[in-house]
């Protein structure tokens, strides 16, 4: 009822909660829980209109007690909530399948780029590097250290008080890197 207002989760045996938490039980042969967490659910996004406070999010027992709900039969609410529970689980099911899928496309992507970094996309005579992570490398390259081809510096923190001037330039922090995205530079 509290801060983390519309929050939702089933006790699945005999307890007691804190007064930040509405309890609320079905009535025996009347009311579904799985139902009724669904429908709770799909009021969440209107309960923003009911709340009494200007420093944290809150509703009273009053307010959620007097929450329209269907009067839909018993049998009724079990069919829509077994629906539910087996579309909820076949769509999480293909949530876990594509985020399977993204992490071997990024996978594959990667060893793309490194067997092209490395020269395994040429047919050239190859030479042994003595690396684990780059076995050979193309008879024509060579290897040196990274100073040698490039500046390397290390960045400086960031200090408001010191940033001034007409045409300040893009701050890149650490929390802007990610592999295979755009930088936010603030």
């Amino acid at each position: 009822m509290y801060a983390s207002v519309g929050a939702l989760g089933r006790l699945g045996t005999t307890g007691t909660w804190n007064q930040a938490i509405l309890g609320i039980s079905p009535r025996e042969g009347r009311a579904d829980d799985r139902f009724l967490g669904s429908w709770l659910a799909h009021l969440k996004p209107t309960l923003a209109s009911l709340f009494r406070s200007n420093t944290q999010d809150n509703l009273n027992a009053e307010q959620v007690a007097n929450l329209p709900y269907t009067d839909t039969s018993f049998e009724d609410q079990r069919r829509i909530a077994d629906f539910l529970d087996a579309e909820t689980a076949r769509v999480d099911r293909l949530i876990r399948l594509r985020e399977e899928q993204v992490k071997l496309q990024d996978a594959r992507v990667l060893g793309i780029i490194a067997k092209a970094l490395f020269g395994g996309a040429s047919c050239l005579p190859r030479q042994a590097t003595g690396l684990p992570w780059m076995p050979t490398i193309p008879e024509s390259w060579r290897l040196g250290p990274v100073y040698a081809y490039f500046d390397v510096r290390l960045g400086k923190m960031l200090n408001p008080e010191r940033v001034r001037g007409a045409h300040p330039r893009p701050y890149l922090r650490n929390a802007n890197v990610h592999w295979f995205s755009r930088p936010l530079m603030t």
